[in-house]
């Protein structure tokens, strides 16, 4: 049995956020993986993937889509 170890969450010093690293937008990780932006689109219309918002744009963490792969 294999044990995987997370990395520790960090937190911001300022407003005590959590940090998300880095975001990737969707045309980008379609071209990074070889597929189609509809694809990542439905990916997140149903929350298989976490996402954040920022503003109108939709941004994936580089952790969320490391642990999706």
């Amino acid at each position: 049995m294999a044990v995987t170890m997370k990395k520790p969450v960090r937190y911001c010093s300022t407003c005590g956020a959590p940090r998300i690293g880095k975001l990737y937008s969707l045309n980008t990780i379609a071209e990074m993986t070889e597929t189609t932006v509809a694809s990542w689109r439905r990916r997140v219309l149903d929350r298989e993937i976490p996402y954040v918002k920022i503003g109108k744009s939709v941004r994936i963490s580089a952790d969320a889509l490391y642990e999706y792969m």
